[in-house]
Parts: structure tokens; sequence; C-alpha cells
């Protein structure tokens, strides 16, 4: 899937938009939370993993409401 460009980073557009409910918060991620990069944080999961600006779900969330 392609994302369109956006003129903001996508951990500035969460910021945004988290408190207006177009959003569906996913939860934890799933698998073995021991073998996941601690360096990393996604604030739209509220998880270790991944950074925010890698979050597919978040990518494909803002995309549905751009379209």
């Amino acid at each position: 899937m392609s994302f369109s460009s956006l003129a903001t980073l996508i951990d500035q557009v969460l910021m945004q938009i988290k408190d207006e409910g177009a959003l569906t918060f996913p939860g934890k991620l799933k698998g073995d939370p021991n073998k996941r990069f601690r360096d990393k944080y996604c604030y739209f999961q509220h998880d270790h993993g991944h950074d925010t600006a890698d979050c597919y779900d978040l990518k494909q969330q803002i995309e549905a409401l751009i379209r």
C-alpha cells in the first residue's frame, strides 16, 4: 500500500488528532515483548517495538482519513 505524502511528520499528526475520536487505538503489540526493540516506542500503540513514524496501523488510519 502506498501512503499519501504529508507536510507534517506522522508523529505530529497523531498528536494533533489523537483526542478527536477519529482514530481507533489498537492497543499493545502482539508477540513476545522481550524480543522487541526496547529503544523504539510507538505512542499510537503505547508499546515498545517500533517508532511511531514507522507504525503501519497509524499510517493506514491516517490514509483512510485523508481519503
